[in-house]
């Protein structure tokens, strides 16, 4: 990304890009946040098999997007991770995907784009107008996700089988779900300023910093009760939610089958969580952690907790079997995937410009 985040103080952080720009004197263009690229990617999408999660999800876990004028710097400024795809959005503000393609979900359109967000079988972006556009449910899972509502909005997130967006003035709208609705896309009301995607539950966070999460009303492990700490971001996982602290350290609850629910100690500055793991950023170094890999479910560790050695990650994504970072060159890295996981698609590589 272009400017992370982290490097801004907590009210800034929680006001959507737009109204930064504008407090700055620059173009208000909306971005998205939450769980993906200038978005957080899914954090935590439906897999087949047994293979669920994204980090929408995340949907975190959101970076910078670009005003998506004409030229630009075709370096990544913001990256998302699906199930088993991943884009980028890049400074010229198109979007670029590579991994699964089964459903359409990593052939993007022309944009320009000021925010992308990959989930299962669909990603959706945003346009400078704030409209959203969504591709992918090319097969028969198509459940209303690819079904963007009119409207303009700051913010989309994508999951399994739902997306949701935050408009300017915190509200947010969901939609998909079909018979896979476990609530995540009935939102609460109120005013928000930050939204994420999971799985199937949707977490956002409020002008002050506080949790809130929906969409839990299957298995019941706890993934939806937010602890009271005050939140710079968020990265709901599929059964596990974790959040970066105003203070830089990590918390997650939920489910803690594969220790994803037990983070590592420090200080930290980016966040994205998948199906049963999550990685972190140092903050300062540049380096990446990563937990969640215990136990020995076949794909409870596939290399996705095992980062090379990085120095210089601005951002993360991760997905089911697989993570990536967005270095501060605009280049990608990825890893995971595994010798012979039946659901390599091609996610595991890097990308460049």
């Amino acid at each position: 990304m272009s400017s992370p985040l982290s490097a801004l103080p907590l009210p800034a952080r929680l006001l959507p890009l737009g109204l930064l720009l504008a407090c700055a004197g620059g173009d208000p263009k909306p971005a998205g946040g939450g769980s993906g690229g200038a978005a957080d990617g899914t954090d935590g999408t439906d897999g087949t098999d047994g293979a669920d999660g994204t980090d929408g999800a995340d949907g975190a876990d959101g970076t910078d997007g670009t005003d998506g004028g004409d030229g630009g710097d075709p370096a990544a400024v913001a990256l998302s991770a699906g199930e088993s795809h991943n884009c980028v959005l890049q400074g010229t503000g198109e979007v670029s995907c590579w991994g699964d393609d089964a459903a359409a979900q990593s052939s993007p359109p022309a944009g320009p784009f000021t925010a992308v967000d990959a989930g299962l079988w669909h990603t959706c972006a945003l346009d400078a107008d704030g409209a959203v556009t969504c591709w992918g449910c090319d097969n028969e899972w198509v459940l209303g996700q690819c079904e963007a509502p009119d409207g303009a909005f700051i913010q989309v997130v994508s999951g399994s089988y739902h997306s949701c967006a935050l408009d300017a003035v915190g509200a947010i709208t969901c939609w998909g779900c079909g018979d896979r609705d476990t609530g995540q896309c009935t939102p609460p009301m109120g005013t928000f300023a930050k939204l994420y995607s999971g799985t199937s539950h949707t977490c956002a966070l409020d002008g002050a910093g506080r949790a809130t999460c929906w969409g839990c009303a299957g298995p019941e492990t706890g993934h939806c009760a937010a602890p009271g700490d005050t939140f710079l971001e968020l990265a709901p996982g599929s059964q596990h939610t974790c959040g970066l602290t105003v203070g830089g350290e990590l918390r997650c609850w939920g489910r803690n089958s594969f220790g994803e629910s037990a983070p590592p100690p420090g200080l930290f500055s980016e966040l994205s969580s998948g199906h049963t793991h999550s990685c972190a950023v140092e903050q300062g170094t540049g380096a990446v952690q990563c937990w969640g890999c215990e136990g020995d479910a076949p794909d409870a560790d596939l290399g996705q907790c095992s980062p090379p050695g990085l120095s210089t990650a601005v951002d993360v994504g991760v997905g089911t079997g697989h993570s990536c970072a967005l270095l501060s060159d605009g280049t990608v890295s990825c890893w995971g995937c595994g010798a012979e996981w039946d659901f390599n698609r091609g996610q595991c590589e890097g990308w460049a410009p």
